[in-house]
C-alpha cells in the first residue's frame, strides 16, 4: 500500500511540474523551447525532496537540543550532511519504496550468526529502506526479516500484531529462541509496544534509530493517529515509557543523533536505562545508510548473548 501511494505521489508531482512549466510559458507569453520545458519539468522533480528535507532543518533548529562540543560541525560538515539528506531523501522516497519494496530478502551466508535480526521501519515508510543494511546483515551470516506496518497512518499500538507474526516467523524460520529488533524512527516505538503487548522474553535487544522516545515537535504536523501519538511528549508515549521495567530497558540500546532534521529535540531519542549512543553530522533517513551507523549496529549485536539456539532440521532435497 505505501509503495502504491508513493508512486502515485511521484506522479502528482511530476504533473506539478509539468504545470509549473507551462506556466512559465504563460508567464513569458510564449513557448518554451523543448529542452527548457524538459529542464522545468526535471527540476520542478528534483527540488521537491531538498526543500521538504531544507524545511525538516528548519523546523528542527527552532525545537533543537543543545549540542555538545564534541558532537559539533562546522559549516563544510554541515553541507555534506545536508548533501547526504537529500541523497538520502531521493533513495529512500522517489526509488527503493515505491519500485523495490518487493525485492526478497537474500540468504544469509555461511557461517550461519546464530542471532536473526527483524527489521521495523519508520512512519511514512516501508521496508525497502532497509536492503542495504539487509545486505550486509545477511553477508554477516544473520537470518533477516522485515515487514510493512499497515495501514500507513494507522494506531502505533495495531502495529505489535503484525510484528508478532513477522517475529514468529523468523525465530521458526531460524531455529532461535530469540531475536534482535532494530527500529527506524517510529519503528523503534512500533517495536516497544509490541513488548507492550507480548514481552520480551523473545527479545535478545533492540536497537533503536533516531526513534523519537519522547516524541517530536515536527510530529505536530504529522498526519494519522501515529503522528499524534509521536507528538512531544504525548501522553502515549508517556504510558509507554511508564509500562516498561529497568529490566526491559537494559535489553535497549538507542542510537541519535544530535542533528537529527526530524527528531527535535533531539534528546528525545534518548532513553533513561537504556545504552544511549550520540552522534553527530547525521540526518534523519540518512541514519540508516551511513557506515558508521551499520558499524555501530553490527558491534552492539556482537555484544549480545541469546538464549539457547535450536538447530532446523535439514530436508532432503
Amino acid at each position: 500500500m505505501t509503495a502504491r501511494f508513493l508512486r502515485a505521489l511521484l506522479a502528482l508531482q511530476f504533473l506539478l511540474a509539468c504545470g509549473l512549466s507551462w506556466w512559465l510559458a504563460e508567464l513569458a507569453s510564449a513557448h518554451l523551447p523543448a529542452w527548457m520545458t524538459v529542464a522545468t519539468v526535471f527540476m520542478g522533480v528534483a527540488l521537491l525532496h531538498p526543500l521538504f528535507v531544507c524545511s525538516q532543518f528548519l523546523l528542527a533548529w527552532f525545537a533543537r537540543s543543545p549540542v555538545p562540543p564534541q558532537h559539533r560541525i562546522t559549516l563544510w560538515q554541515s553541507t555534506r550532511m545536508l548533501d547526504a539528506e537529500f541523497d538520502a531523501a531521493v533513495r529512500t522516497f522517489a526509488w527503493a519504496q515505491p519500485f523495490l519494496s518487493e525485492r526478497a530478502i537474500p540468504e544469509p551466508v555461511a557461517p550461519l550468526h546464530p542471532i536473526p535480526l527483524l527489521f521495523i521501519h519508520g512512519y511514512f515508510c516501508n521496508r525497502a529502506i532497509w536492503q542495504p543494511m539487509i545486505r550486509a546483515a545477511s553477508a554477516r551470516g544473520h537470518r533477516c526479516a522485515s515487514l510493512d506496518l499497515e495501514p500507513l497512518l494507522g494506531s502505533i499500538d495495531a502495529y505489535a500484531s503484525q510484528i508478532e507474526e513477522a517475529l514468529s516467523a523468523l525465530l521458526a524460520a531460524s531455529g532461535a529462541s530469540q531475536a534482535v529488533l532494530i527500529g527506524h524512527s517510529m519503528g523503534g516505538l512500533a517495536a516497544r509496544a509490541w513488548m507492550r503487548a507480548h514481552g520480551d522474553t523473545r527479545v535478545a535487544h533492540l536497537i533503536t534509530l533516531g526513534t523519537p522516545h519522547a516524541g517530536t515537535a515536527l510530529a505536530s504536523f504529522a498526519q494519522g493517529e501515529n503522528g499524534q501519538q509521536m507528538r512531544h511528549r504525548s501522553s502515549w508515549t508517556t504510558a509507554l515509557g511508564a509500562s516498561e521495567t529497568p529490566q526491559r530497558r537494559a535489553l535497549m540500546t538507542c542510537i541519535y543523533s544530535h542533528h537529527d532534521n526530524v527528531v527535535a529535540p533531539q534528546l528525545s531519542a534518548r532513553l533513561e536505562g537504556a545504552t544511549n549512543i550520540a552522534v553527530g553530522g547525521l540526518g534523519h533517513v540518512s541514519m540508516v545508510y551511513a557506515q558508521r551507523i551499520q558499524a555501530l549496529v553490527f558491534a552492539d549485536i556482537d555484544r549480545v548473548r541469546p538464549l539457547g539456539h535450536t538447530q532446523i532440521p535439514q530436508t532432503s532435497a
